[in-house]
């Protein structure tokens, strides 16, 4: 059972029971990306905690969500912060992306990149929007920006955590960045992958799993419904 803050940190879009954890993670002077960056809330948190000195790249495909946390950057006088309208793959592309909808709202964080087989509509929504959206590596992202190192990485891509990975496995295994990972195999099952893939990709490359729960970090050894977020911590 989750301690009371926990609990209700769940139940709030953008708000997560990691968040509490980050402190003793992220150091003043890091390096993070945020990818996947939807409300900013993740975006604020690793601008205030690598302050002084660090800087932050905030990630979102989506044209809508990206000029909302420019707004929020600019507005909460985020200098350390860079929005950046694109998204990571394995490969540079671009991409149709599908939005569910309801009533006419836009559900941006539930969305996904349309297989190449017909997409299932998610329970609960009425219709799927079609957005496009550009696609780069975090590898060639790291020699077009000029980036020096990666202390931590955090992305919340829906099921594409694979693609995102050999994009960026490079950039991973020079600077063994801290790594969370939002993990659902009903996410990656769009793809024909499993959430045990995206852990042996980790593991494979000296990373160990972790949990936040009660307070506590604790080793976790598969993916299991009732959690969606995993820490990554480099074995050394």
């Amino acid at each position: 059972m989750l301690r009371p803050v926990e609990a209700v940190l769940e139940q709030i879009p953008y708000l997560e029971k990691e968040m509490l954890v980050l402190h003793k993670l992220i150091s003043p002077g890091d390096v993070c990306f945020d990818v996947g960056a939807a409300g900013g809330t993740y975006m604020w948190l690793f601008a205030r905690f690598s302050s002084p000195g660090g800087r932050v790249f905030s990630f979102e495909p989506r044209p809508r969500s990206a000029r909302a946390i420019e707004r929020f950057r600019r507005l909460a006088g985020m200098e350390n912060v860079s929005v950046h309208q694109v998204g990571f793959a394995e490969q540079e592309r671009s991409v149709t992306v599908l939005i569910p909808t309801w009533r006419g709202f836009q559900f941006t964080t539930r969305a996904f990149i349309a297989p190449e087989v017909d997409a299932e509509l998610p329970e609960g929504f009425t219709n799927l929007l079609p957005m496009i959206i550009q696609l780069t590596t975090l590898d060639q992202f790291v020699i077009d920006a000029s980036v020096e190192r990666i202390d931590f990485l955090k992305a919340d891509v829906e099921g594409a955590e694979l693609s995102l990975l050999e994009g960026g496995k490079e950039s991973i295994e020079r600077w063994r960045p801290t790594v969370l990972l939002e993990i659902e195999d009903r996410h990656l099952g769009r793809y024909g992958q499993r959430a045990s893939e995206v852990v042996e990709f980790m593991t494979d490359r000296g990373y160990r799993m972790l949990t936040f729960s009660n307070g506590e970090l604790r080793p976790a050894g598969e993916v299991v419904e009732d959690e969606n977020n995993y820490l990554f911590l480099p074995s050394s």
